[in-house]
C-alpha cells in the first residue's frame, strides 16, 4: 500500500510547523487527519495550538486515560472531531475507515513506524496521502525512510523553506550559490592603518602630547633622531664688540705704554 500513497515532503522549520500546519488544513480536501508527533508532550502541544487555531482536535497517547482516548476515537470515528493527534504507541490498533491524510508533525527514530503511519490511509482500494513536516535536524531521518521505501520523496519547494534563522533553504538537488570568498583570518586590510585619534578635534597642548608621543624613542626612551638629522654641535662664544670710544681710550693707553719712562 506505501506504493499507492500520495507521499511528498515539505521542508520548515520547528517554528514555522504550526502555520504550515494551518495552511494544509485550509484545504477542505483533507476530511479527516491523523497527525503522527513523536512525543507525548509534542502530541499535546499540536492539540493546544490547534484548537487555538480554530480547528478540532484531540490526542490519544500513553499519558491519556483509558476513557479520554475512547472519547477522542470515537469522536474521531463520528467526525464530530476532524483531527486525531497521536504517538506511535497510541495509534496502534486504530481501525478508522475512510482516513484521508496522514500528516507526520514529527519524523519517527525508527523508520519501520513511518510505514506504520502512513498506512492508516489509503485502505480498501480508497485513495489516501501522507504529508511528512520535516526540518533541518530531521534529515537524516528522511534519509533512513527513503531508504527504506526505496523511494525518494518529492520536496515542495517554497516559502515553508525558512528555518528559525529566517533563511531559505535549497529542495534537494538545486544548485547554490557560491560562498561568499572571505579572508583568512589574521590578515589585514590592505592600505595605511588609521590612528585610532584620526578625525578628532584636540586643543593645542593635547595635539603636541599626542606627536611628542607618536614619536619613536630609542631604548634610553628619548625621541629617535633622523637618520639625515645631524645633532647640533656647540657653536664658540661671539667675540666682544667695541665700540668708537672704547676703541680711541686703548690706543691711547697702549701708546702711553710704549713712551719711554723719565728718569727722576
Amino acid at each position: 500500500t506505501v506504493t499507492t500513497i500520495d507521499q511528498r515532503v515539505i521542508l520548515a522549520g520547528s517554528k514555522a510547523k504550526r502555520g504550515v500546519l494551518n495552511e494544509l488544513l485550509a484545504d477542505e480536501a483533507l476530511k479527516r487527519v491523523i497527525i503522527f508527533s513523536r512525543t507525548k508532550h509534542g502530541a499535546d502541544r499540536v492539540v493546544k495550538n490547534l484548537t487555538i487555531d480554530g480547528h478540532d482536535a484531540a490526542a490519544i497517547h500513553g499519558n491519556k486515560s483509558q476513557n479520554a482516548r475512547q472519547a477522542a476515537l470515537k469522536g474521531f470515528s463520528s467526525g464530530k472531531v476532524r483531527i486525531l493527534v497521536a504517538t506511535d504507541i497510541a495509534a496502534r490498533g486504530i481501525d478508522v475507515p475512510d482516513i484521508s491524510h496522514v500528516i507526520n508533525y514529527e519524523l519517527p527514530d525508527d523508520a519501520e513506524n513511518y510505514v506504520h503511519r502512513i498506512g492508516r490511509t489509503a485502505r480498501n482500494g480508497a485513495s489516501g496521502s501522507a504529508i511528512t513536516l520535516c526540518d533541518g535536524t530531521e534529515r537524516s531521518k528522511l534519509r533512513d525512510v527513503e531508504r527504506l521505501i526505496r523511494r525518494t520523496l518529492p520536496v515542495t519547494g517554497d516559502l515553508h523553506l525558512a528555518n528559525e534563522t529566517g533563511v531559505v533553504a535549497a529542495p534537494r538537488g538545486a544548485r547554490t550559490e557560491a560562498p561568499v570568498d572571505r579572508k583568512p583570518q589574521g590578515q589585514r586590510p590592505n592600505g595605511p592603518r588609521k590612528h585610532a585619534n584620526a578625525g578628532k578635534h584636540f586643543s593645542g597642548a593635547k595635539k603636541a602630547a599626542i606627536m611628542q608621543d607618536r614619536a619613536p624613542r630609542n631604548h634610553a626612551g628619548a625621541p629617535k633622531m633622523d637618520h639625515e638629522q645631524k645633532p647640533a654641535t656647540a657653536q664658540p662664544a661671539a667675540k666682544p664688540r667695541w665700540n668708537k670710544s672704547q676703541k680711541d681710550a686703548g690706543r691711547t693707553r697702549r701708546a702711553q705704554d710704549s713712551r719711554p719712562r723719565q728718569m727722576a
